[in-house]
């Protein structure tokens, strides 16, 4: 019995620079793959679009090498007069350790391009250092030219050191992801050794704009948290708070960005700020209540009224016993 022809060819496109693979039904395109080649098939294409995500522009090279190497598991499990279904898993499963090790080597790639980037890292932490210090040494005169207090110049140049020191953070945070979080890499997670698809660069202007926002909240008192004994909201006093903020930001990004936006978010404002009215002070019901209280609502002399007499309505009475007297 003659095996269908489901795909009569499968190829790796483009050439040169690989990047998915074609399949070029047969004379059974009418039919429905059996199940276990189409779930072999699901498996293929999902292999490469990941491939593609974790290696695209940056790693040619290495993609097309584990492009065509998927093409080549297709083309025995799936291709052809007869194909061999049992013999292209395990060729699968072969590619799978190639694409791991490829992925190890995309790791030591970006550790090595991120400390290529530590000289200007630096650069600009100096940078902002100098600001700082000049800031503090000349605050007074500053202050008189732009109509401000000596104290806010004074904060401003705080905050841009310590600013500086959280891109110390940042940096030697996003080190200890490369070299912690990733040590052991397999085919299920080889695509987190790149967040959000970022190169090197993107990555760290990310993490510094996202630890930017995070202080700005800070001193705003917007959020407000801290590590251990320590409340990151003093970063003011304490500039090397600065630091633990970048560490945050880097190693706890995920948890991080979801504070900043989630306190960013216009829904969540407090109820009070959106009429318009504080909480706490008195409205129409305070009004009310406190016209109800009113001496002149009572009779002098402690008195029930007259259409009311005591005894009638043991309501009345535990309302007089229970509520405050007005003198």
């Amino acid at each position: 019995m003659t095996t269908p022809l489901y795909f009569r060819e499968i190829t790796a496109f483009p050439p040169g620079d690989e990047n998915e693979i074609v399949f070029n039904k047969g004379g059974a395109e009418k039919k429905q793959l059996p199940p276990e080649y189409q779930a072999f098939l699901t498996d293929l294409e999902l292999a490469a679009s990941r491939v593609r995500s974790a290696f695209d522009m940056e790693f040619p090279e290495a993609r097309a090498r584990l492009i065509n190497a998927l093409t080549h598991a297709a083309r025995v499990g799936l291709g052809g007069a007869y194909p061999n279904l049992p013999l292209g898993k395990s060729q699968f499963e072969v590619v799978k350790l190639k694409i791991a090790n490829e992925a190890y080597q995309i790791r030591r790639d970006r550790i090595y391009r991120m400390l290529q980037w530590s000289p200007a890292w630096l650069v600009g932490i100096i940078a902002l250092f100098s600001i700082w210090f000049l800031l503090n040494n000349i605050a007074t005169t500053i202050a008189d030219a732009i109509k401000l207090t000596p104290q806010s110049v004074s904060d401003f140049g705080v905050s841009l050191g310590a600013y500086g020191m959280a891109l110390f953070g940042v940096f030697f945070g996003a080190l200890l992801i490369a070299f912690g979080r990733n040590r052991n890499i397999t085919f299920d997670n080889f695509t987190k050794i790149k967040t959000y698809r970022f190169g090197v660069v993107k990555y760290l202007i990310f993490l510094s704009v996202l630890a930017a926002i995070l202080m700005i909240l800070l001193y705003h008192k917007v959020v407000q948290f801290g590590l251990g004994t320590i409340v990151l909201n003093d970063f003011l006093e304490i500039p090397s708070y600065g630091v633990i903020v970048g560490l945050v930001c880097a190693v706890s990004e995920p948890f991080i960005l979801g504070l900043v936006t989630e306190n960013l978010n216009p829904d969540s404002t407090n109820e009070a700020i959106k009429t318009g009215v504080p909480s706490g002070t008195p409205g129409e019901s305070g009004n009310q209540s406190a016209e109800s209280n009113s001496p002149q609502d009572k009779p002098s002399g402690g008195e029930p009224p007259e259409d009311n007499p005591p005894g009638d309505n043991p309501l009345e009475k535990q309302s007089e016993t229970s509520s405050p007297k007005l003198e």
